[in-house]
């Protein structure tokens, strides 16, 4: 009996009327872990990230700000209030901020009422925080300014990290960061604006997924598989709702793997491939590992033209340097060029080093386990959870892609992707990065959901099994 099969056009209807029903739950799960009413507060190492962007927009004389409606009939307080830092400066006198309480109480009987919020900062003596009345915040700041020792930050409270207000995390590179500062500017230093950027680079990351596989194969089954693992991922939805560095760094990855997945890949390319790669690592530094299979891959295709593996090797190269340094070049303008660099140069023997035992520590092997996986929020429970059972199995139908390359010669580039950026984070926990957590695994969970989505439908046909047995029985 002959098999019949949907059309074209009614295959491309289906997707797109499931993909679009199947988003609302997406989008729904992501938008509550963004804004939930109990998550109005830093997850994870959101304390050093949105203080640091905070601080920076600071220097360069931008002030961001928390505004919040009060309605406190018992005390009388009703209406909206300003988030203001009121912190040490490093030419004040004294390393205890109470020395100047009175000073800042004359400040604030002027404004009534001013709520000074207690119960915060239990280790640090250099910073207090109130709400002031909004119309009055900006009097309020300039006021406080006035007294020497002190400065006047509006916006969210700072963490309970001593002279966290003089911290620009310099050990890493700006643009997620770039990101975080324009969502403050335009929606305020709140968490929900640290965390949009994220959301934006989850749905990236999720397309670019998608369209990856689809370049390959050509086939919307492949394509929905590759959306429906990437929306169940647990590592991506996290993610995707915490204002860190890592999931941008695994976008702009799997954004740098688009220009390479084509039957036969030229300069330009490579060209752009190496300034998305740039980009990548002007994230994180990690991002430069998606380099490895890069390289990988023109090695393999110029072993026999060492002037083609040459230029094209230059042409990725150079254009890393630039996508780095285009990152970075608000930070750059900001800080100075001296200054960055200093911390560029600093950061190397600080990303290389040993920071001792963690209570999160998982290094690169425990990932393919799911083993002590990072937590950011207890109320309610975020945890980084790994996909470890599609980690194992990617690991585990890598190289029957050799069987697929004669089909989709564009395929090659995903085991050498997913195998690469492994590996580099192998290499690099025994050249010293040897503090490595579970939400690292951001960077390579949507590379393995690309080859399974991309390999195992074919492996499990009829005669692509039989092609793989026979040639077993051969190499027995």
């Amino acid at each position: 009996m002959k098999k019949r099969h949907l059309s074209r056009k009614i295959q491309k209807r289906l997707f797109f009327i499931l993909f679009a029903i199947l988003m609302v739950p997406t989008y729904v799960f992501t938008w509550n872990l963004v804004s939930g009413p109990t998550l109005n507060d830093y997850k994870g190492d959101e304390v050093w990230y949105a203080s640091a962007v905070r601080n920076i927009l600071h220097k360069e004389g931008i002030d961001v700000h928390y505004h919040t409606f009060i309605n406190d009939p018992k005390n009388g307080i009703y209406g909206e209030f300003a988030g203001v830092n009121v912190v040490l400066t490093k030419d004040a006198n004294t390393t205890n901020i109470q020395d100047l309480d009175p000073l800042i109480a004359k400040v604030a009987e002027k404004y009534k009422p001013v709520i000074k919020v207690e119960g915060i900062y239990y280790k640090s003596h250099d910073k207090f925080y109130y709400l002031v009345p909004k119309k009055y915040e900006e009097q309020f700041v300039n006021d406080i300014r006035k007294i020497k020792g002190l400065d006047a930050i509006p916006g969210f409270r700072y963490p309970d990290e001593p002279g966290i207000q003089d911290y620009y995390n310099l050990e890493h590179p700006y643009l997620a960061k770039e990101f975080m500062a324009l969502s403050m500017i335009l929606f305020g230093d709140r968490p929900v604006a640290w965390r949009l950027g994220s959301v934006l680079m989850y749905y990236t990351a999720m397309l670019a997924t998608m369209y990856i596989v689809w370049k390959i194969t050509k086939n919307y089954l492949h394509t929905f598989i590759a959306f429906l693992l990437y929306a169940i991922d647990p590592m991506m939805r996290v993610m995707g709702t915490i204002g860190m560095l890592d999931i941008y760094t695994a976008t702009f990855m799997l954004l740098a793997l688009i220009p390479m997945v084509k039957d036969e890949v030229k300069p330009k390319d490579y060209l752009l491939a190496g300034l998305i790669t740039g980009l990548a690592a002007a994230t994180k530094f990690n991002g430069i590992f998606i380099l490895l299979p890069i390289g990988i891959y023109l090695i393999n295709h110029y072993t026999d033209n060492a002037k083609e593996l040459l230029k094209n090797g230059t042409i990725t190269a150079v254009t890393t340097a630039i996508g780095f340094l285009l990152g970075n070049l608000p930070a750059i303008t900001v800080l100075g060029f001296n200054e960055w660099w200093q911390g560029f140069l600093n950061s190397f023997g600080w990303h290389l080093s040993y920071k001792g035992p963690h209570p999160f520590d998982s290094p690169v092997w425990q990932w393919f386990f799911n083993k002590n996986p990072f937590t950011f929020y207890y109320n309610p429970r975020i945890m980084a959870q790994t996909n470890w059972f599609l980690l194992l199995l990617a690991l585990a139908i890598a190289p029957a892609t050799i069987w697929l390359t004669k089909k989709w010669k564009s395929i090659e580039i995903v085991p050498e992707a997913y195998l690469g950026v492994t590996l580099a984070w192998l290499l690099g926990y025994f050249i010293g990065m040897k503090t490595q957590f579970s939400y690292y695994a951001v960077t390579i969970e949507p590379l393995a959901i690309i080859l399974f989505a991309t390999t195992l439908p074919e492996l499990i046909r009829p005669d692509i099994k039989e092609k793989i047995m026979e040639r077993l029985s051969e190499e027995d």
